[in-house]
């Protein structure tokens, strides 16, 4: 017998009397009163059991505390969802371990998703700590898959909440014109659809940049639960690279505001095969040469009226023609007359090409640099 139940049994003893069985009295009958503290000294003898061999568990292993944070990373898979929507979930982070965990970063994988948790947050042992997440629907694409990262401190491993799920998509989330030029005939469609319940989409208004584009809306001929949308950019988009949204506000009582991103590259009058030379370390009399290429995206022929040259006595050029009517090799070479006096470090020059193309007159540079030791 252990020493916690001997010591309930000399207890019992004591008070009913040694008389061999102390639950039965002298006329061979059990009183109630025996009855009930027999009942209660078996209970605390399985409660001491119990205690007694919590106290004996031996702490985790590093493996098998690292398998129980493991597992507090896990995944909820949503229903289907609409664009333009906002999934709200409730995820229940608890502490396994027999010490208090605590959060020291939190991240997540994009900024469409967001946790409402802060860092330093403690779970105290054997605890649930409940980290709400919301995650914007509006510019995703059919499947979605985000996700929270929980480091914890002193942890090598962070607790990984993912959210993830199918989306209907009532129009696409981006149309892309990809590299064109600039002129007439840059126009694009793209359909928004009725969502099954709802009425005949139609579109009241959008807003976009006038500046880049016009929009237009109509019905499909085929079927009057479609708008058809025409995205035209103005014959003097600006050159370079765009990414601007559109919003179309329609009569969907749950998703009103639909958006797409408009995306591309206008091309420019000018293009450089490179913008930017570097040559090095710059030796006397240890000349370096690159070439580029400049070409006339909108057609030759191309000639080159005039170059600018901020450093000539650290960098000469020279034009040669291709096989290309719309093309001219630039070589440009150091000198090799590095100035005495010249201190160290990097020395920064720049050609600005003057050409004739297209009918007109445009300009481009390229940067040079170099290494003085």
């Amino acid at each position: 017998m252990r020493r916690g139940e001997a010591g309930l049994a000399v207890l019992a003893d004591s008070r009913f009397g040694n008389q061999g069985c102390w639950t039965c009295q002298p006329h061979g009958g059990v009183s109630k009163n025996s009855r009930s503290w027999r009942a209660i000294v078996i209970v605390v003898l399985m409660l001491q059991s119990v205690w007694l061999t919590d106290c004996r568990k031996a702490p985790l292993t590093p493996e098998e505390r690292a398998e129980a944070l493991k597992r507090l990373s896990t995944t909820y898979v949503f229903p289907l969802a609409r664009q333009g929507q906002v999934v709200r979930h409730t995820f229940d982070v608890h502490n396994p371990l027999s010490e208090p965990l605590k959060i020291a970063e939190v991240s997540t994988s994009c900024g469409c998703t967001v946790a409402e948790v802060k860092p330093d947050t403690p779970i105290p042992p054997g605890k649930t700590l409940p980290v709400p997440v919301q995650l914007d629907l509006t510019a995703k694409g059919a499947e979605v898959e985000a996700t929270v990262n929980l480091k914890l401190e002193g942890e090598s491993e962070a607790v990984v909440l993912t959210l993830k799920g199918n989306i209907a998509q009532d129009c696409p989330t981006a149309l892309d014109f990809a590299d064109v030029k600039r002129g007439p005939g840059n126009a694009k469609t793209f359909e928004v659809r009725t969502f099954p319940g709802q009425p005949p989409v139609s579109i009241s208004g959008a807003k976009y940049d006038e500046s880049l584009m016009t929009v237009a809306f109509h019905t499909s001929e085929a079927d009057p639960g479609i708008q058809v949308a025409t995205v035209t950019l103005r014959d003097d988009v600006p050159f370079g690279a765009f990414n601007t949204p559109i919003e179309m506000q329609t009569n969907d009582t749950e998703v009103p505001v639909k958006r797409i991103r408009v995306k591309g590259r206008v091309l420019p009058l000018l293009a450089l095969s490179k913008k930017s030379i570097y040559f090095g370390e710059l030796k006397p009399d240890q000349p370096v040469e690159e070439s580029v290429e400049l070409t006339a995206p909108y057609g030759g022929p191309l000639e080159i009226v005039n170059v600018e040259n901020s450093k000539p006595d650290v960098f000469a050029w020279e034009a040669s023609a291709t096989e290309r009517p719309d093309e001219v090799q630039l070589r440009v070479r150091t000198t090799g007359q590095i100035h005495q006096n010249a201190s160290g470090g990097i020395i920064k020059g720049e050609l600005i090409l003057h050409a004739r193309a297209a009918g007109a007159e445009h300009s481009t540079r390229v940067e040079l640099y170099g290494l003085v030791p």
